[in-house]
């Protein structure tokens, strides 16, 4: 899901506005460190739609908060007890995630931005 809807977003950037608020598209235009932050919201807002909206995965997994305050997605049913996190694969970005107190049992999902992304279009 995260490689699909990354894919999605590094192909057509401006797909972002529809699923982070005018705010913080609006931010991500002016400032390159907020664009690259916010961008890996969209990627988690993006995902928890995608699961939302399936049957089948609303089954295995509950879209928790996004954020620091705990993890991305919980499993349910089957995957039942499993935390995800979804992360860039920067080995900074998951020390981190794995820092945090939530992070052990932590199943980490990685996405790369594309290099040419610096803010979202105006």
């Amino acid at each position: 899901m995260t490689t699909a809807q990354n894919a999605k977003l590094a192909a057509n950037p401006a797909l972002a506005e529809t699923v982070l608020s005018p705010r913080e598209y609006r931010v991500g235009q002016r400032f390159a460190g907020v664009a690259r932050m916010n961008y890996g919201k969209a990627i988690e807002r993006m995902v928890r739609e995608e699961i939302f909206s399936d049957p089948l995965l609303d089954q295995l997994f509950n879209p928790a908060g996004i954020g620091a305050r705990g993890p991305d997605v919980l499993g349910k049913g089957p995957t039942a007890g499993l935390m995800f996190d979804i992360t860039t694969s920067h080995p900074r970005t998951i020390a981190e995630h794995l820092a945090r107190p939530y992070g052990q049992d932590l199943v980490i999902i990685t996405y790369d931005r594309p290099t040419s992304f610096v803010v979202f279009p105006p």
